[in-house]
């Protein structure tokens, strides 16, 4: 979880620059995230991106570290 949080350090400032892309990509947010879950934690197409974005960073290095 810790690094997912640091991770927004240099995700957003990335994805903040490719901000209407994204709201086009991301424009059918039932398609990324559960309407009945904690949507607000989710305000915006670009936040529900960045959340997917630091996961699979995540994915990654965890794969780099201990895969066999």
């Amino acid at each position: 979880m810790v690094f997912t949080e640091i991770d927004h350090n240099y995700c957003n400032p990335v994805s903040s620059k490719y901000q209407n892309e994204i709201d086009s990509i991301f424009s059918d947010s039932s398609k990324w995230i559960n309407k009945t879950g904690n949507v607000e934690l989710y305000p915006t197409l670009v936040a529900i991106f960045n959340e997917y974005t630091t996961h699979a960073v995540y994915l990654l290095y965890v794969r780099n570290q201990f895969h066999d």
